[in-house]
């Protein structure tokens, strides 16, 4: 399921032990579709009882990996793969999103006319994500694409002066949308 140039990658990263459990892993979500722990233990094709499934795939949540420098290298490598030029601009887009309850905040680069996550964060109350919380997922997704030009995306709730400015100091392009029909340059061109 993984192509075999990004599992070479991963291969790197992590153990055998790990990198064949992650196979299996994507392999079942990408069949059942589904991310309810009991779904995925059921559908994992492991020869032990059920119980035991779940037990594994429990555990293997709490590798002590750290899941944001495995993405964001295996990004970095898909977009080299690519060939993605340092002399275009490269979009990404930061937004948030509330499913009932939960409350991420999302910043994917754009690709094809779609978001690929490159970072997100579960905020720990319903509402506007704040300035501190904004700047860190920034920082950790604009780490994959520090030799490009990057122009960020974002709609209204993105539009702080202190944002603008803490980006106008990453020498990063930023367009906030203000109201529907307008865009406005909040960066000076680095």
């Amino acid at each position: 399921m993984i192509p075999p140039i990004y599992q070479s990658y991963i291969e790197q990263q992590v153990s055998a032990r790990q990198s064949l459990l992650l196979s299996l892993l994507i392999t079942v979500l990408h069949t059942i579709h589904d991310v309810r722990l009991e779904t995925i233990a059921e559908a994992l094709p492991l020869p032990i009882l059920f119980k035991s499934r779940r037990k594994k795939f429990n555990g293997s949540l709490r590798w002590g990996m750290d899941v944001n420098r495995l993405w964001l290298g295996l990004f970095a490598f898909f977009v080299r793969q690519q060939q993605v030029s340092v002399d275009s601009p490269v979009y990404v887009a930061i937004d948030r999103t509330t499913w009932g309850d939960i409350n991420l905040l999302v910043v994917s680069f754009i690709w094809r006319k779609r978001g690929i996550p490159l970072y997100w964060r579960r905020l720990a109350t319903l509402g506007n994500s704040n300035l501190p919380v904004q700047k860190k997922a920034l920082k950790v997704a604009l780490s994959a694409l520090c030799d490009y030009k990057v122009v960020v995306l974002g709609d209204r709730e993105f539009c702080s002066v202190a944002l603008a400015g803490w980006v106008n100091n990453q020498r990063i392009f930023a367009y906030a949308r203000r109201n529907r029909p307008t865009f406005s340059l909040t960066m000076k061109t680095g």
